[in-house]
């Protein structure tokens, strides 16, 4: 586990900072394109991530496979050498942290594969490509625990 905090600085936009600062359960964001909302994803993340948790585990949930590896990219390559990352693996697509923290980054193409985990934080990228049913049937009851 980390000792000491961990201080990492990303820039956000005005826009970005008011998303950040909302404390409800379910942060629903419409927004065009260049808005930043992968990076305001990502900024969520790190603020997660640099809390201890021995068991934290985070989806990042994305309508394709090839839609996921970009953030997964962006993540892992913006915590290189920062000692926060302890491992990652490319074909799986995660995230482990020294403060005990799990991200996977996963696809929604086949829904029943998003069964079973409870996770503490999910994120749904281009969640208006991602079916209903996936939402209802297999990524709301992981929030249940």
């Amino acid at each position: 586990m980390i000792a000491a905090p961990i201080s990492i600085v990303l820039p956000a936009t005005r826009q970005q900072l008011r998303v950040l600062a909302c404390r409800a359960r379910f942060v629903t964001v419409f927004a065009s394109r260049r808005f930043g909302k992968t990076a305001l994803g990502l900024l969520t993340l790190l603020a997660l991530v640099k809390s201890v948790d021995s068991f934290g585990l985070a989806w990042w949930v994305a309508p394709t496979y090839r839609q996921a590896r970009k953030p997964w990219r962006m993540l892992t390559s913006a915590l290189a050498g920062s000692g926060l990352l302890v491992h990652t693996s490319k074909s799986e697509l995660t995230a482990t942290f020294a403060t005990g923290w799990r991200v996977e980054f996963r696809s929604a193409e086949i829904p029943d594969n998003l069964r079973g985990d409870g996770v503490k934080k999910l994120f749904v990228d281009e969640a208006a490509m991602v079916r209903d049913e996936t939402w209802t049937d297999c990524l709301r009851p992981t929030l249940a625990d």
